[in-house]
């Protein structure tokens, strides 16, 4: 591809209907997830733990138009989705994601459909609250997910982030190498609530982290529930 052509993609933004299936696969995650929320009857303080655009009127709009389309145009990734693009149906080389502050996993399924295969997650879970319905039921629903899109390289870890991430990586994941560490191409971290009222894991915190566990040529991704308010 000519470098004109690629300077001209990635000054368009990426629309989700540019890919054959991939509002289908972003809406039947967010059903997914909010049909199970449902069923949880959460009260009114859970359901501050949980995504509140899940409980909203608007929710298919702030999913699609908000979170995701955002994330699919940040630049690092909106690099790599136009790398691809023309050729999604081939296989490519395995994909490693490493999500921190992932809760449902919600964005997985998206990054699936670009041939990402394998996945590590790592979230406080109940070690915020113990007695939360919902955090209890997360990691659960997290794994359901993960089977609704037959994502079956996978670890869903309980852990704080800033805590010996490679010593759980050797006992969790199967493909983890421990004497490069960098084993990973997306390292990201979209809406995670480190601690109580927080927008989101500082950078202070996601940067040195992400900077030890991916490749050189990888993708960080350090989202705080607001694209617009992101580094693009």
């Amino acid at each position: 591809m000519q470098d004109e052509e690629i300077s001209c993609m990635l000054s368009k933004p990426i629309n989700i209907d540019q890919f054959e299936g991939l509002r289908e696969v972003a809406l039947e995650t967010m059903h997914f997830i909010k049909n199970h929320i449902d069923k949880l009857k959460l009260s009114k303080e859970e359901n501050n733990y949980h995504a509140r655009w899940l409980v909203s009127k608007n929710t298919e709009d702030i999913w699609i138009n908000q979170h995701l389309t955002g994330f699919l145009n940040y630049r690092p990734m909106k690099e790599y989705i136009n790398s691809v693009r023309y050729d999604i149906k081939n296989d490519y080389d395995k994909k490693l994601v490493l999500d921190l502050g992932c809760g449902t996993c919600r964005y997985w399924p998206v990054l699936r459909y670009f041939k990402f295969d394998s996945f590590v997650g790592v979230d406080l879970f109940t070690m915020k609250d113990k007695e939360n319905k919902f955090l209890k039921e997360q990691i659960n629903l997290a794994n359901l997910l993960c089977d609704q899109f037959d994502i079956k390289s996978r670890s869903i870890i309980e852990a704080d982030a800033t805590s010996d991430l490679g010593n759980l990586f050797d006992t969790h994941v199967d493909w983890y190498n421990k004497k490069t560490h960098q084993n990973f191409d997306v390292v990201m971290s979209t809406s995670s609530n480190y601690c109580k009222n927080s927008q989101g894991l500082p950078k202070h915190i996601f940067n040195p982290i992400a900077d030890k566990y991916i490749l050189p040529t990888g993708i960080k991704i350090l989202f705080t529930g607001d694209f617009s308010l992101s580094e693009r």
